[in-house]
Protein backbone atom coordinates (compact mmCIF):
# COMPACT_ATOMS: atom_id res chain seq x y z
CA UNK A 1 0.00 0.00 0.00
CA UNK A 2 2.64 2.56 0.56
CA UNK A 3 4.71 1.90 -2.37
CA UNK A 4 1.46 2.29 -4.67
CA UNK A 5 0.89 5.33 -2.54
CA UNK A 6 4.20 6.79 -3.29
CA UNK A 7 4.12 5.57 -6.77
CA UNK A 8 0.49 7.59 -7.17
CA UNK A 9 2.50 10.18 -5.67
CA UNK A 10 5.07 10.81 -8.39
CA UNK A 11 2.25 9.82 -11.07
CA UNK A 12 0.20 12.92 -9.78
CA UNK A 13 2.71 15.62 -10.76
CA UNK A 14 2.92 14.45 -14.37
CA UNK A 15 -0.88 14.29 -14.23
CA UNK A 16 -0.68 18.04 -12.87
CA UNK A 17 1.63 19.56 -15.27
CA UNK A 18 -0.52 18.95 -18.19
CA UNK A 19 -3.27 21.19 -17.39
CA UNK A 20 -4.75 19.10 -13.71
CA UNK A 21 -6.18 20.66 -10.55
CA UNK A 22 -3.22 19.45 -8.95
CA UNK A 23 -5.35 18.79 -5.36
CA UNK A 24 -7.32 16.67 -7.42
CA UNK A 25 -4.33 14.80 -8.99
CA UNK A 26 -2.66 14.50 -6.24
CA UNK A 27 -5.52 12.82 -4.07
CA UNK A 28 -6.80 10.77 -7.23
CA UNK A 29 -3.31 9.26 -7.59
CA UNK A 30 -2.35 8.76 -4.15
CA UNK A 31 -5.86 7.25 -3.39
CA UNK A 32 -5.30 5.08 -6.33
CA UNK A 33 -1.88 3.59 -6.17
CA UNK A 34 -2.31 2.92 -2.27
CA UNK A 35 -5.61 0.99 -3.37
CA UNK A 36 -3.56 -0.78 -6.27
CA UNK A 37 -0.66 -0.96 -4.15
CA UNK A 38 -3.08 -2.74 -1.12
CA UNK A 39 -4.35 -5.35 -3.72
CA UNK A 40 -0.76 -6.02 -5.25
CA UNK A 41 0.39 -6.50 -1.53
CA UNK A 42 -2.34 -9.16 -0.46
CA UNK A 43 -1.92 -10.95 -3.75
CA UNK A 44 2.16 -11.35 -3.39
CA UNK A 45 0.99 -12.20 0.55
CA UNK A 46 -0.92 -15.07 -0.60
CA UNK A 47 1.42 -16.12 -3.48
CA UNK A 48 4.13 -16.39 -0.21
CA UNK A 49 2.10 -17.97 1.91
CA UNK A 50 1.83 -20.78 -0.70
CA UNK A 51 4.93 -21.25 -1.29
CA UNK A 52 6.14 -18.85 -4.61
CA UNK A 53 9.43 -17.74 -3.49
CA UNK A 54 9.62 -14.11 -5.91
CA UNK A 55 6.51 -12.99 -3.99
CA UNK A 56 8.93 -12.23 -0.63
CA UNK A 57 10.97 -10.25 -2.50
CA UNK A 58 8.99 -8.77 -5.26
CA UNK A 59 7.28 -7.30 -2.52
CA UNK A 60 9.80 -5.78 -0.16
CA UNK A 61 12.06 -4.63 -3.53
CA UNK A 62 8.89 -2.68 -4.88
CA UNK A 63 9.19 -0.46 -1.34
CA UNK A 64 12.90 -0.29 -1.71
CA UNK A 65 12.42 0.44 -5.22
CA UNK A 66 10.40 3.61 -5.05
CA UNK A 67 12.15 5.03 -1.78
CA UNK A 68 15.46 4.54 -3.69
CA UNK A 69 14.46 5.91 -6.86
CA UNK A 70 12.64 9.81 -5.29
CA UNK A 71 15.54 10.23 -2.95
CA UNK A 72 18.19 9.48 -6.01
CA UNK A 73 15.48 11.80 -8.74
CA UNK A 74 15.49 14.34 -5.89
CA UNK A 75 18.99 14.72 -5.64
CA UNK A 76 19.69 14.63 -9.17
CA UNK A 77 16.88 17.13 -9.48
CA UNK A 78 18.54 18.92 -7.01
CA UNK A 79 22.01 18.95 -8.73
CA UNK A 80 20.22 20.02 -11.87
CA UNK A 81 18.49 23.01 -9.51
CA UNK A 82 21.93 24.07 -8.65
CA UNK A 83 23.59 23.69 -11.88
CA UNK A 84 21.06 27.08 -13.49
CA UNK A 85 17.80 25.19 -13.54
CA UNK A 86 14.77 25.92 -11.53
CA UNK A 87 13.57 24.22 -8.11
CA UNK A 88 10.65 22.40 -10.21
CA UNK A 89 13.14 19.99 -11.76
CA UNK A 90 13.60 18.69 -8.06
CA UNK A 91 10.10 17.83 -7.96
CA UNK A 92 10.59 16.66 -11.28
CA UNK A 93 13.53 14.29 -10.04
CA UNK A 94 11.32 12.99 -7.57
CA UNK A 95 8.61 11.82 -9.57
CA UNK A 96 10.00 10.19 -12.23
CA UNK A 97 12.68 8.47 -9.94
CA UNK A 98 9.67 6.98 -8.10
CA UNK A 99 8.02 5.45 -10.71
CA UNK A 100 11.48 4.10 -12.44
CA UNK A 101 12.37 2.73 -8.81
CA UNK A 102 8.68 1.11 -8.73
CA UNK A 103 10.09 -0.66 -11.93
CA UNK A 104 13.38 -1.86 -10.82
CA UNK A 105 12.18 -2.72 -7.47
CA UNK A 106 9.76 -5.35 -9.39
CA UNK A 107 12.56 -6.58 -11.90
CA UNK A 108 15.06 -6.58 -9.11
CA UNK A 109 11.99 -8.77 -7.11
CA UNK A 110 11.79 -10.90 -9.90
CA UNK A 111 15.58 -11.67 -10.42
CA UNK A 112 16.65 -12.19 -6.62
CA UNK A 113 13.50 -14.46 -6.39
CA UNK A 114 14.17 -17.04 -8.68
CA UNK A 115 18.01 -16.60 -7.51
CA UNK A 116 18.00 -17.08 -3.76
CA UNK A 117 17.54 -20.27 -2.05
CA UNK A 118 13.92 -20.57 -0.77
CA UNK A 119 13.99 -18.94 2.87
CA UNK A 120 13.69 -21.19 6.17
CA UNK A 121 10.20 -20.04 7.49
CA UNK A 122 9.93 -19.52 11.34
CA UNK A 123 7.36 -21.57 12.92
CA UNK A 124 4.22 -18.63 12.76
CA UNK A 125 3.51 -19.28 16.97
CA UNK A 126 7.37 -18.03 17.24
CA UNK A 127 6.59 -14.49 16.13
CA UNK A 128 4.83 -12.49 19.09
CA UNK A 129 5.16 -9.07 20.30
CA UNK A 130 3.95 -7.70 23.29
CA UNK A 131 3.08 -4.19 24.46
CA UNK A 132 2.61 -3.23 28.11
CA UNK A 133 2.77 -0.28 30.50
CA UNK A 134 6.08 -0.42 33.10
CA UNK A 135 7.34 1.31 35.81
CA UNK A 136 10.38 2.61 34.88
CA UNK A 137 12.06 3.99 37.97
CA UNK A 138 10.97 3.75 41.39
CA UNK A 139 9.78 7.54 41.44
CA UNK A 140 5.80 8.38 41.22
CA UNK A 141 4.90 8.82 37.73
CA UNK A 142 7.76 7.24 36.03
CA UNK A 143 5.37 4.93 33.65
CA UNK A 144 5.89 4.22 30.07
CA UNK A 145 5.43 1.79 27.49
CA UNK A 146 7.22 -1.53 26.99
CA UNK A 147 7.60 -3.53 23.99
CA UNK A 148 8.79 -7.21 24.21
CA UNK A 149 8.90 -9.31 21.05
CA UNK A 150 10.22 -12.57 20.34
CA UNK A 151 10.80 -12.65 16.29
Amino acid sequence: MFSGALAGLGASYFIAANGGDAGTAVALTVASGALAGAGVGLTLGILDRVGVQSAYYISRDLTYGVAFGAVLGSLAGGVGALSGGDGESVIVGAAAGSLAGLGLGLIVGVVEGTLRPHRQRMPYVARRATLSVARLTDEPGSWGARLVGVF
